[in-house]
């Protein structure tokens, strides 16, 4: 199951999920925004869409499908990936989380970011060197 745009993917997902469960079936996910796009915009889609399911605890392989050379695909995927093997070795407490809905999830805020603050995009416009890595570890 994949999707260009990254609501309908992460919402078909999360409905496939939560019907498995009812089913009582175990099968592994596969990942991806179907031809994201290229450059930053596609590193973004594909991060937005892969990331919030893997936030969800939902997935056991990803692609990242950019429309420009292959190659430029498995960096994005790998530091996707970092991000969840870090996040895992960090002991943290399980958050009950409802799969098929958008509802929105408590945060702590810290200066004007997350709690009950308007959801932002980071983005760096004075350097064009900007990567997802940054993003992520700010």
């Amino acid at each position: 199951m994949k999707a260009s745009n990254t609501r309908i993917m992460v919402e078909a997902y999360r409905l496939l999920v939560a019907r498995m469960m009812k089913e009582n079936l175990n099968f592994p996910l596969h990942l991806g925004v179907t031809e994201a796009g290229d450059g930053e915009d596609g590193r973004i889609k594909s991060a937005v869409g892969i990331g919030t399911l893997l936030e969800d605890g939902i997935g056991d392989t990803i692609r990242v499908s950019l429309t420009e050379d292959p190659e430029k695909e498995l960096p994005v995927a790998k530091m996707i990936v970092d991000r969840y093997n870090l996040k895992h070795q960090i002991a943290k407490e399980q958050i009950q989380i409802n799969r098929t809905g958008y509802d929105r999830r408590k945060t702590n805020t810290a200066k004007n970011i997350g709690g009950n603050n308007v959801p932002i995009v980071i983005a760096g416009f004075n350097d064009k060197k900007v990567s997802l890595r940054k993003i992520y570890q700010q």
